[in-house]
């Protein structure tokens, strides 16, 4: 299936123009990466906002509060087929089933009468889940394997097996039901003589009066009956121990017990599908509710429901992993039987904890399995402001992750970007290179020589001549601080750089002689450098700690658009800004 390569919206909620590039797999953890304030949720309002005919905003959800004639969501797939869905139209829902979690978290006002007063009170609130609109009418087939046999001889009532687990099984149901020829008549004259030549062989096998008859044989006589063979491989995947005589012949007996009653096979289906959600969700909440209060599914107003405890009677960890995996398991019971599904899911994976992460992950991964053992596609998309490229939380073993691209901000792109984004490839393929670009060049050092093939490959990464020189380029990215600092324009890469070299060196040259060589020598990261120092007597600021995770950000790249939107951001917050400058002024940066 083909992936998804962009997703476009239009005047929805917070968002005026967003073009997201993208790069997201069916059956496989997919990552949108932006910053707070980026639009992620308000494109999870659009998808929210999809019916099957249109998508159709609330009041709320209209940007500027305003009825624009182009509002619109468009998804692009990498086979150049675009689906789009405007006030009038939704190409999106003929192909692909939608569905969004978000938290359910509300503000809940009640008010009461006190004398001649009236007082309100505000608490904070879960929203109960509800599973299912309507719950399904109690629908029970009248197999009997008793009365099915009754039509047949007796030498062929043996080879019949008793079939009622699987008329009670909402997978069978299913299966038969997707498939029509299962439910064409066999009593046309060139079928059922084919039937009762069938029959014959097989009483000839049983009683060894046939002569030389074989199985093959036998079989022949049925085999273009479509509606037979059409069933008999539904039963080859659940009865394979069978052998292929008895389950023709209990083909015999699916057919002509369902042939007339499709509609009756169709509500029994829904109905156990239904009574298979609420014992899964159930069995789901036994084993994750740790509260003290029973939350459990259960039909209320011809609804299946899942009431929470108000979030000042359970933890808030508690009610985060249990709300979320319902809500995942409200969009699996809602998605249909089309191949392509997507889900949604806005921001809910920020804020849970360790252990409820990895719970909500093992769902979601086990969502995923099912829809590819199906030979579905289930386009999972997580949006997050934690990229998992750097905050180690989502323990995947494979994801994707796309960005939000930078939406006009006044940011240049610098001459480092080149360099980093080959940096994972150079350390695969030049690792003497490699090493050198990050000891001279990317961490502080006293050298300033290094070999022709470092240069050679410092120019091909697009680096000015004047910055070719280790010395020099170390002191360039550390007089970018001061553009930085004046509010100038500014690249992510290039201040994330300065400050990484202007933090180690100034640690650097507030050892002892003797200490120096010990510093320089550390090859695993600046931490361990600043630890260094601090173990030799440097008051290292706290605050260079602190900076790790934005200079960091940015020294390996994949090149994704959108990728340096995060720190570009954090940078330009005033207030980071200042802690940055303050912090390096008063250890001695000028």
């Amino acid at each position: 299936m083909a992936k998804i390569t962009g997703i476009t919206c239009n005047h929805v909620k917070g968002i005026n123009h967003l073009d997201v590039p993208c790069d997201f797999y069916p059956n496989k953890p997919n990552f949108l990466v932006a910053p707070n304030g980026s639009g992620k949720s308000s494109l999870a309002t659009a998808f929210a906002s999809l019916n099957t005919r249109r998508l159709k905003l609330a009041d709320a959800d209209r940007y500027n509060g305003e009825d624009w004639d182009d509002t619109s969501l468009s998804v692009t797939f990498d086979d150049d087929v675009t689906l789009s869905a405007n006030a009038d139209s939704n190409e999106i829902a003929s192909r692909v089933d939608v569905q969004v979690v978000r938290s359910g978290l509300y503000a809940n006002m009640t008010n009461r009468r006190v004398g001649p007063r009236v007082l309100s009170q505000t608490k904070m609130s879960v929203q109960q889940c509800v599973l299912y609109e309507k719950v399904p009418a109690t629908v029970r087939l009248n197999y009997s394997v008793t009365a099915e046999r009754q039509k047949y001889a007796s030498i062929l009532r043996g080879r019949m097996d008793n079939l009622a687990e699987a008329f009670k099984s909402y997978e069978f149901l299913s299966e038969l039901l997707s498939c029509d020829a299962a439910f064409k008549t066999t009593e046309g004259s060139r079928y059922a003589a084919a039937i009762n030549n069938f029959f014959k062989g097989v009483i000839s096998l049983e009683t060894g009066m046939g002569g030389d008859i074989s199985e093959d044989e036998v079989l022949s006589y049925i085999s273009f009956v479509k509606p037979l063979s059409s069933i008999k491989e539904i039963l080859d995947r659940w009865y394979p121990e069978k052998g292929d005589i008895s389950n023709y012949l209990n083909a015999i007996q699916v057919n002509r017990f369902i042939e007339k009653r499709r509609n009756e096979i169709k509500e029994a289906c829904s109905y156990l599908r239904f009574r298979k959600i609420k014992d899964d969700i159930n069995e789901m909440l036994h084993l994750l509710n740790r509260t003290r209060y029973g939350v459990v599914a259960k039909v209320r107003n011809h609804q299946l429901v899942v009431d929470f405890p108000d979030w000042d009677e359970a933890s808030n960890g508690e009610i985060d992993v249990l709300q979320l995996c319902v809500a995942l398991f409200r969009a699996r019971a809602k998605f249909g039987e089309k191949e392509n599904a997507l889900l949604l899911i806005d921001e809910v994976f920020d804020y849970l904890d360790d252990a409820n992460l990895l719970v909500a992950q093992h769902f979601l991964l086990e969502m995923m399995k099912q829809f590819k053992n199906s030979g579905k596609n289930l386009y999972v998309i997580i949006l997050t402001h934690l990229d998992p490229g750097l905050f180690k939380s989502f323990r995947f073993k494979s994801f994707h992750t796309s960005y939000i691209p930078n939406s006009g901000r006044d940011s240049v792109n610098g001459c480092l970007n080149k360099l980093l984004v080959d940096r994972n490839r150079c350390k695969k393929e030049l690792s003497d290179i490699y090493n050198s670009v990050s000891s001279h060049y990317l961490h502080f050092s006293e050298c300033d020589t290094v070999s022709d093939n470092v240069l050679e490959y410092i120019a091909k990464q697009g680096i000015e001549d004047e910055l070719k020189r280790p010395s020099s380029f170390r002191s360039v990215m550390e007089a970018k601080l001061g553009d930085y600092f004046s509010g100038k324009s500014f690249a992510p890469s290039e201040v994330c750089c300065g400050i990484r070299l202007a933090v180690e060196r100034l640690g650097y040259e507030r050892l002892a002689a003797d200490d120096k060589p010990g510093f320089l020598e550390i090859n695993t990261g600046t931490e361990d450098r600043l630890r260094y120092a601090s173990e030799h007597g440097v008051d290292v600021p706290e605050t260079f700690h602190l900076l790790g995770s934005i200079y960091n950000s940015c020294m390996h790249l994949s090149g994704r658009p959108g990728e340096t939107e995060l720190v570009q951001r954090e940078l330009g917050n005033n207030i980071i800004r200042h802690m940055i400058e303050v912090s390096l002024k008063e250890f001695g940066w000028a």
